[in-house]
């Protein structure tokens, strides 16, 4: 006797997640072994060793050098590392193994989650479009390094989708895993705060309060537990600004475009990466305003765009893009049939370049 499978809309942007992730790695054992590299520091590299180190333990206080706070782990939300430090510990594997199992699974699981959001708010086709294009966009490189874009993704998602079906405590704690993995988290809040209002103003009982709530809730907890542990308030922010040169700034963005248009030969790598991801973002969040997705989807696509767009010098990255998903199902809505395989191609050639780019030189950051 078969069973059906319930959900034929994520098949071929899972198949396709999965050609990509093989023919990635086929990439990375080949270049470790002729460049005679560890391919274990080719699949932790950039923030990937922060999360693998994270998961051995937060440093109990904050590393100095030159009168500074140094890079550290405790930059980084530590749902993700949890996660790290119980598979490599409970199946006694190396932890570079069991982040790149961790972060391959989470990525598939992401995949199929926006898919489904998708599937809930427009449907079968509207479903299919956004999974490839979540399988073939820029910024998946990702999932084939250790990162926690997987499991934000997939917790913020399924956080959305049940607020929208008003099942208060599943959003909830949704909410709470989604913030605990990354900061981005905070912008679940904005959704939750429309759903309250709307409730308030409906008469009923603010039940999205909770979901309003859980993300500030989270991040102080994080920020009183690093206070507990190093004994410095401001341990995160202290990490962030000295160790990674991290601030929140709102003409960030601004001053990407305006050095770009000044003398678009001049500026880094970087800068043409961060360039066209903003001007890609600003037309993406356009398409997202007109698309008629529920204000759920769209509250969250743009708070989520403008807080990566105000945080310098990360900015407007292709993942950070892949982060705003919203703005991926608002394209698959409102573009037109025919133009669906040239999408297609050009999001595979630049998510080749960008992996690529990533993998063989240290000149962009992801």
């Amino acid at each position: 006797m078969t069973t059906k499978f319930r959900a034929p809309w994520a098949v071929p942007g899972l198949v396709t997640y999965g050609v990509v992730r093989l023919v990635t790695l086929a990439f990375i054992v080949i270049r470790a072994h002729l460049d005679h590299l560890s391919l274990a520091s080719q699949l932790g590299r950039w923030d990937g060793r922060w999360f693998m180190l994270a998961a051995r333990g937060l440093p109990s206080h904050l590393p100095i050098v030159g009168g500074h706070v140094a890079q550290n782990p405790i930059a980084f939300f530590p749902l993700f590392s949890l996660v790290l430090r119980a598979v490599h510990f409970g199946l006694h594997i190396p932890v570079v193994v069991a982040g790149t199992i961790v972060t391959t699974l989470s990525g598939a699981m992401a995949l199929w989650c926006i898919a489904l959001l998708a599937f809930d708010v427009k449907g079968e086709e509207v479903a299919r479009r956004t999974g490839m294009l979540v399988a073939l966009a820029p910024g998946a490189f990702i999932f084939s390094l250790i990162y926690a874009d997987g499991f934000f993704l997939s917790f913020s998602a399924l956080a959305l989708l049940y607020l929208r079906r008003r099942r208060w405590v599943l959003a909830t704690l949704l909410t709470v895993l989604a913030t605990a993995t990354s900061p981005l988290g905070l912008c679940l809040s904005v959704p939750a705060a429309c759903a309250a209002w709307r409730q308030w103003r409906q008469g009923a009982a603010p039940m999205a309060l909770g979901v309003l709530l859980a993300p500030p809730a989270t991040f102080v907890s994080y920020m009183l537990y690093l206070w507990v542990h190093t004994g410095q308030l401001q341990a995160w922010f202290l990490t962030e600004r000295q160790g990674w040169h991290s601030y929140f700034s709102v003409r960030f963005s601004a001053h990407v475009l305006w050095v770009f248009a000044a003398n678009p030969a001049a500026p880094t790598l970087t800068q043409h990466l961060l360039a066209w991801g903003t001007i890609t973002g600003i037309g993406l969040c356009v398409v997202l305003l007109r698309s008629g997705l529920p204000e759920e989807l769209v509250t969250y696509g743009l708070a989520s765009t403008l807080l990566s767009a105000c945080s310098a010098p990360i900015g407007l990255r292709p993942r950070f893009l892949l982060c705003a998903y919203p703005l991926l199902i608002g394209l698959s809505v409102r573009l037109p049939s025919r133009w669906w395989r040239p999408t297609w191609v050009v999001s595979a050639a630049l998510l080749v370049l960008m992996t690529v780019e990533e993998m063989i030189s240290s000149a962009i950051f992801p």
